[in-house]
């Protein structure tokens, strides 16, 4: 919880990097990234992009449908 938030997602795109989720990953500008955290990537020429959006809450809150519905807006406006 003490990590900053830029730091943590880096760490969740490592992680999910690390465990074969995909073969490359970036973490997305700091500000104006439209809801998306870091982007994930099954091939070298950065093809089959996996859009991540990072959220750390505390032990009792969980995410919702409404981070839900925002997240797919997001993804769904870039593309």
């Amino acid at each position: 919880m003490n990590m900053n938030a830029y730091s943590f997602e880096s760490l969740v795109i490592d992680i999910l990097i690390q465990s074969k989720e995909a073969l490359y990953g970036e973490v997305t500008k700091k500000s104006g990234d439209g809801g998306i955290d870091g982007l994930l990537y099954r091939t070298p020429l950065k093809q089959g992009e996996i859009p991540v959006q990072v959220k750390r809450y505390a032990e009792n809150n969980l995410v919702g449908e409404e981070d839900i519905r925002d997240f797919i807006g997001a993804w769904s406006q870039k593309h």
